[in-house]
């Protein structure tokens, strides 16, 4: 049986404890600490700034993991950061994930349970794809990109670096997402985007009635 790899997480909001749970519940690396900027570091938490003095990054790996606001920014920010202290990068890959042995992972990759990445499909640097997402044979999620939960990238798609893809979204088959891109939940994209646009499905519609009135 093999050790777990020693690690330190950045973040402590929502994702980074889900995560957490994660890899606590399958035993995939072993949790030596958790590190934030300083000035959001509370008693149990080490200062990012000088994480390197307190776990070596010749004995340790990092996990960058941080929410989508700001496009990704910050998970990219910190990556690039912890990279410059000699830090190498861990991947969360959950064990229920289906992941074809063709596709290329690159590093700081979470992968939620349930996933189905298809061969030759290449994920990014700092990637994070949330449970039962599907991403088809020889698509591209660049760099430090979001795909929620559910959403669905067609076969020989590209998803431009840091772009967020909503739930349930779908990007069709040999269609490119710009960089920076935001699919909202639901929205059906079928022709190439502009970086930093945004596309929204349609929200849905309250009626007059009211649920007693309404045969289902």
């Amino acid at each position: 049986m093999s050790v777990p790899q020693p690690i330190v997480i950045f973040g402590t909001g929502p994702i980074a404890n889900v995560v957490a749970c994660y890899i606590i519940r399958n035993r995939t690396h072993f949790i030596c600490a958790y590190t934030v900027d300083k000035k959001h570091a509370k008693t149990t938490e080490f200062p990012f700034e000088s994480i390197q003095k307190h776990y070596l990054p010749e004995n340790h790996s990092m996990l960058i993991v941080t929410g989508y606001s700001h496009m990704n920014a910050l998970r990219e920010r910190k990556y690039n950061e912890a990279k410059e202290m000699g830090y190498k990068f861990a991947n969360y890959i959950d064990p229920t994930a289906i992941v074809s042995s063709e596709a290329i992972i690159g590093n700081n990759v979470i992968i939620s349970p349930r996933v189905i990445i298809e061969p030759f499909a290449k994920i990014g640097n700092g990637v994070i794809i949330r449970p039962q997402a599907m991403v088809g044979h020889d698509a591209v999620i660049d760099d430090f990109s979001w795909i929620a939960a559910h959403s669905v990238i067609g076969s020989m798609s590209t998803i431009g670096r840091r772009s967020f893809i909503g739930y349930n979204a779908v990007v069709r088959d040999k269609i490119k997402i710009a960089e920076q891109t935001l699919v909202g939940a639901c929205a059906f994209i079928s022709k190439d985007t502009q970086p930093h646009e945004v596309y929204f499905a349609p929200h849905a519609t309250l009626s007059s009635r009211k649920s007693y009135e309404v045969e289902i």
